[in-house]
């Protein structure tokens, strides 16, 4: 099986001496497969895991949308990879040095799958920036520095990638600034969005409904928030739809 060593190094090269190599450990971790994501459908090729350190008795906490961990106090996230292929994570070594470990030893490794499918994904067959779920793939506890230098991770259940994401830190609430009807399509003004979200419109005939029961935009025509936090966001005059909502984050199930 294809097999590929990363290296994570968090150290100037200057600085590394025979006396510090002791401290680099080997982890390998994969997925019996098939992995998928929270619709049902086999996770993407390429699409990505993460190794993540974990403190002695805490718990993963999760990610942003921008790819960040909720908890940096107690998770250390070490790397992101693409290593998808045919519906599972194939078996990956990392090599990496124990003296970036912040989190204290006896700790756990955990390996997350993700969901970083886009709006346009279906049609372009590429994947996003941003994360829309995830799920734990597989963990192994107890690591120290004293451990073996070769753990592995591996699961033999298939894993669903179905928690949703947090939305970012810096992600504000987005404000609807305006309406236009043009031709058959409603132009809606959104200001105060984020380029580490994803944005929709819930829209109604009636605005005395309630909010479960407007219609949702497809994940395929939400759209991406922008750096300068101004957008316009589309809907079909067809629809009828004259009330409407913008929804953040619009994840992809």
């Amino acid at each position: 099986m294809k097999n590929i060593l990363w290296t994570i190094v968090c150290v100037a090269l200057a600085s590394s001496t025979l006396a510090n190599m002791g401290t680099f450990k080997t982890m390998t971790f994969s997925t019996a497969g098939i992995d998928r994501y929270a619709d049902g459908t086999q996770v993407l090729d390429k699409e990505q895991y993460a190794f993540v350190y974990v403190a002695p008795s805490k718990t993963f906490g999760g990610f942003y949308t921008d790819g960040s961990l909720v908890n940096t106090d107690d998770n250390q996230l070490l790397c992101k990879l693409p290593l998808a292929e045919n519906g599972k994570c194939r078996e990956q070594a990392v090599e990496f040095d124990w003296s970036i470990i912040t989190k204290g030893e006896g700790g756990t490794f955990v390996v997350v799958a993700l969901d970083t499918r886009a709006p346009d994904t279906a049609t372009t067959g590429k994947l996003g920036d941003l994360i829309m779920g995830w799920g734990i793939a597989g963990q192994t506890a107890g690591i120290s520095s004293s451990s073996l230098a070769i753990k592995n991770i591996s699961s033999a259940q298939t894993i669903s990638v179905r928690n949703a994401p947090q939305l970012a830190p810096n992600v504000g609430t987005p404000v609807i600034t305006g309406i236009e009807v043009k031709n058959d399509k409603v132009i809606v003004t959104v200001n105060n969005t984020s380029p580490n979200a994803y944005y929709g419109l819930n829209a109604t005939d009636d605005a005395t409904k309630a909010k479960g029961q407007w219609a949702k935009a497809e994940f395929s025509k939400r759209k991406k928030g922008v750096v300068s936090g101004k957008m316009e966001l589309v809907y079909p005059v067809s629809e009828g739809a004259k009330f409407f909502q913008v929804t953040a984050p619009a994840t992809a199930n």
